[in-house]
């Protein structure tokens, strides 16, 4: 059985996973051939022009304008600001093929090149429906969140302004509404305060990589023996970036929480 994990830069999940569970998979005849890294190269060569087009998109799915879109997306950005994620040496065996985004030609080529049976979406942006189908594979994807409860993100956020104590990490069936495919495993990670918003989200999802990356493997290995429970659910509201009051307001209960802990 082969596999090809599909990851945005810096890929850290990606490698994270590979780090930890390459040999015991290989052991059960379960072969990572491909890690496709989508470089973002919109993102690249215009960042202004890039976030724009993300504001109108969101814009689209709110119901606000474009101008307000784009400033809640520069309020998140500024203060969920942190450091860059960590890097992990990958192995040798493995083909890395980078792309400038995974919704392209060379993206779909190197997962038929390679005979991938199962695709694994780790971290990536969304993939169109035109590439969904091009692909022609089972796909599946990490949510942080319980799809029941919020689809889209970001991720930790509106669990804090929910009044939350954890997130709920999901391996789920990609179809092509958002989020909305069967839940295949569930795990749990605390939310863990550490100051601001920014911090706050980033321990979090630090923390949880391990975690999501042994979901992952559960969830081959049950593909692989044919034993994977398929749990179809209402899906929850779709979100986007919060507006700039509610960004505002989670920075504050990062920090009171932070100081109740400690």
């Amino acid at each position: 059985m082969n596999i090809a994990i599909m990851s945005s830069m810096p890929a850290t999940l990606a490698w994270l996973f590979v780090e930890r569970h390459f040999s015991t998979l290989k052991e059960r005849h379960i072969h990572v051939r491909v890690i496709i890294v989508d470089e973002n190269i919109a993102r690249k060569n215009g960042f202004f022009s890039h976030a724009l087009n993300v504001a109108r998109r969101q814009a689209k799915i709110v119901n606000c304008s474009t101008m307000m879109s784009f400033l809640k997306i520069c309020t998140f950005k500024v203060i969920t600001s942190s450091s860059p994620e960590a890097m992990y040496e990958i192995s040798e065996e493995i083909r890395v093929v980078k792309v400038p985004t995974l919704n392209s030609g060379l993206a779909i080529e190197a997962v038929s090149e390679n005979d991938c049976d199962l695709i694994c979406l780790m971290g990536t942006r969304i993939l169109t429906s035109e590439t969904l189908r091009a692909l022609k594979r089972p796909i599946v994807n990490i949510h942080t969140s319980d799809p029941r409860f919020v689809r889209g993100g970001p991720a930790v956020v509106w669990e804090i302004l929910a009044g939350h104590c954890e997130i709920v990490l999901t391996i789920h069936q990609v179809v092509a509404k958002l989020d909305a495919g069967a839940i295949l495993m569930q795990d749990v990670q605390p939310i863990i305060y550490s100051g601001g918003l920014g911090k706050t989200i980033q321990n979090t999802m630090v923390s949880a990589q391990p975690k999501i990356a042994d979901l992952f493997k559960e969830v081959i290995l049950r593909f692989q023996d044919g034993t994977l429970d398929h749990k179809t659910f209402p899906p929850g509201p779709l979100r986007v970036t919060p507006k700039i009051r509610e960004t505002l307001r989670a920075q504050m209960l990062c920090r009171l929480r932070t100081v109740e802990a400690g």
